[in-house]
């Protein structure tokens, strides 16, 4: 069962289209914007994202040899720099070493560089980041046939200055705000490292206030997350009006999230947001960077976030459930094997528990064609949310797997191919379930 896109155009589309308007026009300025790149960029070309390098510090600092001295109960906490200072401290002089290999091993896995190489191809004026690596330096030099870019280290009070000064008329620069991998210890991981260069001084806040009060500047593969950027952005708003300047490329998992979201980026940070669908292998983000490059867009052109996500989530894409204790009952085709995709899943009682299972879902590919678009898994109304999106497990996108937790069964839905693929699981038929699982 193909779910058919709805004919009227999604507001979300409306409002994306308005935006990539914008930026397009502010791409054909003489005078470029300045690209802000986040750790979205390191992550494509194989370097750790922030969880890996705090897991794989954590290991260094605390190896498990199964004497109780693994610290778990320091893993779990979700302050990071609060973490990296217990291994920094750990480790104490083998910390930076740690920390070059750690970078160093997962590099020698992939070295694709493919969307840093995307980004780079719209020929901003600068690139401010907050990675350690040389993928946006190796990028842009392999644009510009050899054109190594000037590289700052922001650490550098002289260097800084003499960017700073000739900002509107310097060749293009990558700007390392956070330090960099070729000289360890310039690098800000730490609670106390992000003391030092954020409160220690406030010559970090006026540097960023400078570039961002002057200059349009672009975030890619950056979440705004950042305190101490955020808060930049907030005392910088507060004393503008008028249209946002910056602009950012962020990605969206929920049609029905896009205009809060928007107002939220608008309103709170100045920023003018183009949304695209999240998924592993940023196909939409590839889109949109080729899109801002071409001389002339239409509107078809621009890839379509209302719809697509429309389609799987919304009342269109349903009908009516025949099993009101069990709505997703039917919904899905019945099958759980079609169109060369299949979904299983696992039930064990969840780690600690006596009445609460652990559901390990897998959606496969079996005549090994990729699976395109986002794995939809709608679950039961009893959930947090209608529906949760599964991760790939393999850069083909042969498999993609979701981990949920429930008191008893019920039948998830699976939409997959951009809508072409339906499949239906009822997890009270498994035969290897508890049996205690399958009577709730």
């Amino acid at each position: 069962m193909a779910i058919k896109r709805s004919k009227p155009l999604h507001l979300a589309d409306v409002h994306n289209r308005l935006a990539f308007r914008r930026l397009h026009e502010v791409l054909k300025k003489p005078l470029k914007p300045i690209a802000f790149v986040g750790a979205g960029i390191s992550v494509d070309a194989g370097y750790p994202d922030w969880k890996i390098l705090l897991d794989q510090l954590h290991r260094c600092a605390f190896p498990d040899r199964g004497n109780g001295s693994d610290r778990a109960d320091i893993a779990r906490s979700k302050d990071g720099l609060w973490r990296a200072e217990v291994y920094r401290q750990t480790l104490g002089k083998k910390y930076h070493r740690a920390l070059a290999n750690i970078i160093k091993v997962r590099n020698l896995q992939r070295k694709s560089h493919g969307l840093a190489q995307h980004v780079s191809a719209l020929g901003w004026a600068h690139y401010l980041t907050t990675n350690y690596e040389t993928v946006l330096s190796d990028a842009v030099n392999k644009t510009c046939n050899g054109q190594k870019p000037g590289e700052v280290d922001a650490q550098d009070i002289g260097d800084m200055r003499r960017f700073l000064a000739e900002i509107n008329r310097a060749d293009t620069h990558v700007i390392y705000l956070h330090g960099r991998m070729t000289e360890p210890e310039s690098i800000i991981l730490t609670e106390a490292d992000y003391l030092r260069r954020y409160r220690g001084t406030q010559r970090a806040e006026r540097e960023l206030f400078a570039v961002l009060a002057t200059r349009e500047v672009v975030f890619i593969g950056f979440s705004l997350s950042d305190p101490d950027l955020a808060e930049i952005l907030r005392v910088m708003r507060g004393e503008e009006s008028g249209e946002p300047r910056h602009f950012a490329l962020l990605p969206l998992e929920n049609a029905d999230d896009e205009a809060v979201q928007r107002e939220y980026y608008r309103r709170k940070f100045g920023v003018d947001t183009i949304f695209y669908l999240k998924t592993d292998n940023h196909r939409q983000l590839v889109e949109l960077l080729k899109l801002l490059k071409a001389g002339s867009v239409s509107d078809d052109q621009i890839p379509s976030i209302g719809a697509a996500v429309t389609r799987v989530s919304g009342p269109t894409a349903r009908t009516k459930p025949t099993d009101p204790d069990d709505p997703q009952k039917g919904m899905w085709g019945g099958k759980s094997a079609r169109n060369g995709r299949k979904v299983t899943a696992t039930v064990e009682l969840a780690e600690g528990e006596k009445e609460w299972f652990k559901i390990d879902i897998k959606v496969e590919a079996t005549d090994f064609r990729s699976i395109t678009g986002p794995v939809y898994v709608h679950v039961h109304d009893t959930f947090a949310k209608p529906y949760y999106i599964a991760d790939f497990v393999n850069i083909k996108r042969l498999c993609a797997e979701l981990v949920l937790h429930a008191y008893g069964a019920f039948t998830i839905g699976v939409v997959c191919d951009d809508g072409e693929t339906t499949l239906e699981l009822d997890l009270a038929k498994l035969k290897d379930a508890p049996k205690t699982f399958k009577e709730n």
